[in-house]
């Protein structure tokens, strides 16, 4: 049974008004393109001078807001200290001249100095219920307003809800990686599309993973203290200084489908050293309109896997990343590529896991890095895959109770064998699934459920599967009452497996089992964020069986005191039928209630667990019925 978590979206608003002769496009790196340029801030307009408003922010007083801003555009300012970026702020002394509210807004902003830049305290919403419609308060978590000319940015106001963090619970962390974002969007970067599985999946440690130029807010916000690879050098690369320049290479190519070029694809690149916190990205066809041309620019010297993907459907208009992601009709949503690394003597129907890794060099640009993409467009199944290449890891989280991402894995089939290796942060009951795409569309299943840190699936001759070229998509579910579950999956290619007398068994069915424990989610609860609102993301969900192939844990559980008592409310009423409805076909071990009435070996609330359910209920409400078999 899939558990669907709906979750709240909350947009961080980047409204941009354009002075004439300004061309206003968005893409990776660079918000804003004119003439094949990034705009930036001009030598004559640094250091960007900015005030702050003299109101309250939600449950910060003014000066603990005031000292808020100040660490964000610290944050940035670290770059150019560490002799990466010639961008420089300063904070002018005093204040705005007024607390800004709906009502003086106008008066206060239209009346500055060119130089300062507002940074405005929309403590009760009324700003935004000003610039929007009334209830635009409720939504929105900040504003960035824009204005260019001449090719350069020349003034940023940005405006922070305040009545949006009091009524959702913000407390300063949350609010602090807001502002370090809208500061992002001062410098003139864009969004940023990587590790999406990891936002916006009921769990928070792994935002720490994030971009802060993540279009969405995630699971908990103040888990996204620093800024990552990708959000360092995009600034860098936009305002450089000598020792950036000197230190750092690019790679470059075209995508295209059937010759044809395609703009709006996401390119990610990943340093083979550090696959996980070391990661680029940019948008094809952002310096050149229509085109599907990239460059990644800014990389230290080293060894990258290069792959594409579509941009995620909810990136759009506010929150899109590219210039091609305005619409849901945009050319970003048109023919939508499937992920694929990139390869040597790339071919469009190829294994996409096997990934050529592409040489970088300071003061050099690695070209001819072109990806010629499956000529398919992407499927529903594989809309929020992760995909893993060969020889690389990456890592993966699951709420209690919930499944992490799927990931996939596409081999040539040549490969001998692969080892698919999940290590886990710690020794916790879980349950591996994984299975392969055969030829007639159908999938072989198998499933591995115990406790203990480490499980291994090995793809070839005498392995857990055969290894061919086909889809083979892993997943791992967290059992419920337990706490966040991370972990890391490797792939690696070797000879073809040989069993040895010493090597584990092979798995068969567990005979018997004790009684799973009493659950402690009722028949009303699902996770949800307790922080920041998160995307409407599809959500990781309790798992459904297969096979028990490994033998199963024991666990003790609480005997049901009344027979049919599924809740355990001490009542056998028509909320248990309900209970024992949320647990149908789910794994035992990740039953929310007491539903396993037979304890049998297959593991999954079944036909049987029903009937004796049913055998009970009636039996205790005093309603005679023949024996059930």
């Amino acid at each position: 049974m899939w558990r669907h978590v709906k979750i709240r979206t909350v947009l961080i608003i980047e409204f941009f008004i354009l002075m004439p002769f300004a061309l206003d496009v968005r893409a990776g790196g660079p918000l804003f393109v004119s003439n094949g340029r990034a705009m930036v801030w001009s030598a004559n307009d640094i250091p960007v001078v900015y005030q702050v408003d003299q109101g309250r922010l939600a449950t910060l007083s003014n000066y603990q807001a005031m000292s808020m801003v100040v660490e964000a555009f610290d944050k940035w300012d670290a770059v150019r200290i560490a002799g990466l970026s010639t961008l420089r702020f300063v904070r002018e002394g005093g204040y705005l001249p007024a607390d800004v509210t709906g009502s003086n807004y106008l008066s206060v902003t239209n009346n500055l100095p060119d130089k300062i830049n507002p940074i405005i305290f929309d403590d009760d919403g009324s700003v935004l219920n000003l610039l929007f419609g009334d209830g635009a308060g409720e939504h929105y978590l900040g504003l960035t307003r824009s204005y260019t000319a001449s090719g350069n940015i020349v003034k940023v106001e940005i405006i922070l809800n305040g009545y949006f963090f009091r009524q959702n619970g913000y407390n300063r962390g949350d609010m602090l990686t807001t502002v370090i974002h809208e500061v992002g969007h001062l410098c003139g970067l864009d969004h940023t599309q990587f590790s999406r599985h990891l936002a916006g999946n009921l769990v928070k440690s792994d935002d720490q993973y994030l971009s802060m130029l993540y279009p969405h807010s995630g699971d908990d916000d103040e888990q996204r203290k620093n800024l990552a690879f990708d959000d360092k050098i995009a600034l860098s690369n936009l305002y450089p200084t000598n020792a950036h320049t000197n230190r750092t290479g690019s790679i470059s190519g075209v995508v295209k489908r059937s010759d044809r070029e395609l703009p709006g694809v996401n390119v990610i690149v990943r340093d083979v050293q550090d696959p996980v916190n070391n990661v680029a990205t940019t948008v094809t066809g952002t310096f050149e309109e229509g085109r599907g041309t990239y460059e990644v620019a800014g990389l230290p010297p080293g060894e990258y896997d290069v792959m594409v993907e579509a941009i995620d459907r909810e990136f759009t208009g506010a929150s899109s990343v590219g210039r091609y992601a305005e619409s849901v009709s945009d050319r970003s949503f048109r023919n939508r590529v499937k992920p694929e690394f990139y390869n040597t003597g790339d071919l469009d129907e190829e294994a996409r896991s096997v990934s050529s890794p592409v040489t970088v060099r300071s003061l050099r640009t690695t070209t001819g890095i072109d990806l010629n993409v499956d000529p398919a467009n992407l499927t529903d199944d594989e809309e929020n895959v992760v995909l893993l290449a060969i020889n690389s890891s990456t890592i993966g989280s699951a709420a209690a109770g919930y499944y992490s991402s799927p990931f996939l894995l596409f081999p040539s089939g040549a490969e001998g064998r692969i080892d698919v290796v999940i290590e886990f942060n710690r020794s916790a009951t879980h349950l591996v699934e994984y299975k392969r795409e055969l030829a007639n569309g159908q999938f072989d299943e198998d499933s591995i459920r115990r406790s203990q840190r480490t499980e291994t699936i090995v793809l070839g001759e005498g392995g857990d599967m055969p290894l061919e070229k086909t889809r083979y998509f892993f997943r791992v579910a967290n059992a419920p009452n337990q706490s966040e579950l991370m972990f890391t999956l490797s792939t690696s290619a070797g000879p073809t497996y040989t069993p040895t007398p010493t090597s584990t068994p092979t798995r068969t069915y567990t005979p018997t089992r004790t009684l799973t424990p009493t659950r402690t989610f009722t028949s009303t609860s699902t996770p949800t964020s307790t922080v920041t609102p998160t995307p409407t993301t599809t959500a990781t969900n309790s798992p459904t069986a297969t096979n028990d192939p490994q033998p199963t844990p024991t666990f003790a559980k609480t005997p049901v005191i009344v027979a049919g008592d599924v809740n355990g409310d001490g009542r056998v009423d028509f909320r248990d039928v309900f209970s024992f409805n949320e647990d149908w076909g789910i794994d035992a071990i990740l039953a929310r209630f007491q539903s396993d009435f037979v304890n049998d070996a297959t593991g999954q609330i079944d036909m049987a667990d029903l009937l004796l359910f049913i055998e009970s209920y009636l039996a205790v409400r005093s309603i005679e019925i023949e024996p059930l078999r």
